[in-house]
């Protein structure tokens, strides 16, 4: 008598199948999920290292343009820079700082700055330093842009702080 036993198997219950299926669809779709995640991460650092260039950028302009400058108003979104060569007019908009530059006798020329968002200039000239310090706004990420610079002219020496 031959036992059911020792049969070799043929076929899988319905139940193995429906399990088969069930982990096939799970596995593919934490997969998904996981690329789709990585993803958002790369483009993000790839983002906040674009702001750092920019940031960087942005604070070699302004050392340049503070250590020339003959007046700093600060106003809201706006820094307005004077030098005895022109004026500079720094607009923060958005997630970017726009610049226009204006010098006698040539044309205006423009850069433009991704920082991220920001909220406004504070500006503090005293003892022959100007302090830029452009903050972050509440519940966004980042860092503050701080830039202090020795000023060459004696004329903002003697004014004092201008902090807005």
């Amino acid at each position: 008598m031959i036992s059911r036993c020792r049969q070799p198997r043929c076929a899988f219950s319905l139940v193995e199948l429906m399990v088969v299926v069930f982990c096939t669809i799970a596995l593919t779709g934490a997969a998904v999920a996981l690329l789709h995640h990585l993803g958002r991460w790369g483009s993000s650092v790839q983002q906040a290292s674009t702001h750092a260039a920019a940031v960087d950028r942005l604070e070699l302009a302004l050392r340049r343009e503070l250590r020339q400058s003959t007046d700093i108003q600060p106003t809201g979104a706006t820094l307005t820079i004077a030098t005895r060569q022109g004026t500079s007019k720094w607009q923060l908009a958005k997630d970017a700082c726009q610049v226009k530059w204006t010098v006698a006798g040539e044309s205006p020329r423009h850069d433009r700055y991704d920082i991220g968002p920001r909220t406004d200039w504070q500006v503090n000239v005293q003892q022959g330093m100007a302090e830029v310090v452009l903050g972050v706004p509440e519940g966004e990420r980042g860092l503050p842009v701080r830039v202090i610079e020795p000023l060459e002219d004696t004329e903002l020496e003697n004014e004092g702080g201008n902090d807005e």
